[in-house]
């Protein structure tokens, strides 16, 4: 916790005890927190979240996995969010986002997080959108009575569809559009009490829980050589 930074973002002092140099092997991704989209910050976005990596970046990929980021920060000024809206008995910190990452050596990996305490996906979408017409595409694949794990699946279809002229749904598809560009990776999504889970070149898993998270979780896990111009062995040996 202390070497992700996140005492610095709740702007209190550190007690832990014990030694300052890391002795695992990740490299944490700051926290980083904010309100809104924070999307015409791409470079220095990728600055903080990459470190001495960001210039690594293959020339193909920053453009959609900030993309990916920038929508899921706007997901949260748009509609995690609204006035008047009643939130979970856990009441919002702050109404923005937070983020957090790392870069694992040994799995080779770089795995982002962004998460808030918003109303979640499954409350929001009935607010975009008229309930026949989720109720219509969730039935075309023998849904009747929704959880919010199939509500999640809902709004990433939406994201997909032609029937989505408007594009109000663009942006969850984009969420996933970061793995199928890597042509590997998970993206995984918590809200409220469902979960989303999209692999690449893999069938999609949809989840309900009991209890809820009382707000939305994305998590991106890809392989390092999709993202960064690095030798792996260099990587793992540094």
């Amino acid at each position: 916790m202390r070497d992700s930074g996140f005492f610095d973002v709740l702007g209190v002092p550190s007690n832990m005890e014990g030694p300052t140099e890391r002795i695992y092997p990740l490299e944490y991704i700051k926290v980083m927190a904010g309100v809104g989209a924070q999307g015409q910050l791409a470079i220095e976005l990728r600055k903080k979240l990459l470190g001495q990596y960001a210039d690594e970046m293959k020339p193909q990929t920053p453009e959609a996995f900030f993309r990916g980021l920038s929508e899921a920060m706007t997901n949260v000024a748009q509609h995690a969010y609204p006035e008047g809206h009643r939130f979970h008995k856990v009441k919002p910190i702050a109404k923005g986002w937070w983020m957090i990452g790392h870069i694992n050596k040994p799995k080779k990996e770089l795995k982002i997080i962004i998460v808030d305490q918003g109303i979640g996906i499954p409350r929001s979408l009935p607010l975009k959108y008229p309930a026949e017409f989720v109720q219509e595409l969730l039935s075309l694949f023998g849904v009747i009575k929704p959880t919010d794990g199939d509500l999640i699946s809902a709004a990433m279809m939406i994201g997909r569809s032609r029937m989505n002229a408007s594009n109000r749904g663009k942006g969850l598809n984009d969420l996933r559009k970061i793995i199928d560009l890597c042509g590997s990776g998970t993206l995984r999504i918590l809200s409220n009490r469902g979960e989303y889970k999209y692999t690449n070149g893999q069938k999609e898993v949809i989840s309900t829980f009991e209890d809820s998270l009382c707000g939305t979780l994305i998590e991106w896990a890809v392989p390092l050589h999709t993202v960064l111009n690095l030798e792996m062995d260099n990587v793992q040996n540094d």
